[in-house]
């Protein structure tokens, strides 16, 4: 049995996170909190219930046509729609959708990796080289304002409490758990993948310049 979790549940646990890694203490929003537990309860059929597990821990997933926040984070700033930046020196790690996939079934089809834990992630860029990156691929131009991170965050609470009451997502996913995922940032090591499933990781450039190739040749607006 593979479980997808997420490498969120390693929380404020000291950088850089490798599966020898203690969990820290905190994480960063509720949808890393609730994997976590999940992993918990999945770790207690290994141990007491002898399931056959492997346990994959993905870092931020990038990919074409993908609707979820970091498809949206990088839709908006190459069709210039972010009036600024936010948390440009905070390191966060990224992978590309077809490694995951391919760490799955190599997991899969590994027969001695029962009990073991795979991080799966690729390079861990700053949100500002992420940016820079975007704005070359695209042609758009960045934001000149980067905005401090303590109005970031009062920022994300105004516009959460506003989608409470409207019913509708926050702008720009200014989410007060999001906001704290960038902020909380994170430094992976990804390589047991590479030398024990045989992962051969893709340049986020290149995933990057398969995202904004797809809604370009869509003709999204």
């Amino acid at each position: 049995v593979v479980s997808v979790s997420t490498a969120g549940v390693w929380g404020n646990a000291e950088w850089p996170i490798t599966e020898e890694t203690p969990f820290g203490s905190k994480r960063a929003s509720e949808y890393v909190r609730t994997k976590f537990e999940g992993d918990q309860l999945t770790w207690q059929l290994y141990e007491k219930k002898a399931l056959p597990l492997v346990m994959i821990y993905p870092s931020a997933v990038l990919g074409p046509n993908d609707p979820n926040a970091a498809g949206r984070y990088v839709k908006n700033y190459a069709l210039g729609r972010m009036p600024v930046q936010v948390f440009t020196d905070v390191p966060f790690p990224w992978v590309h959708v077809k490694d995951v996939c391919i760490a799955i079934l190599m997991a899969l089809e590994n027969e001695s990796n029962v009990g073991k834990r795979y991080i799966v992630s690729s390079e861990n860029i700053s949100f500002g080289q992420f940016n820079q990156m975007i704005s070359e691929i695209s042609g758009a131009n960045l934001p000149i304002i980067k905005l401090p991170d303590w109005i970031t965050i009062l920022s994300a609470h105004f516009l959460t409490g506003l989608a409470n009451l409207t019913k509708r997502p926050p702008l720009w996913d200014l989410s007060v758990d999001q906001i704290r995922l960038m902020k909380r940032g994170g430094q992976l090591d990804g390589r047991k993948a590479e030398t024990e499933l045989g992962v051969v990781y893709t340049p986020i450039r290149s995933a990057l310049e398969e995202i904004i190739a797809s809604f370009q040749e869509a003709g999204t607006q």
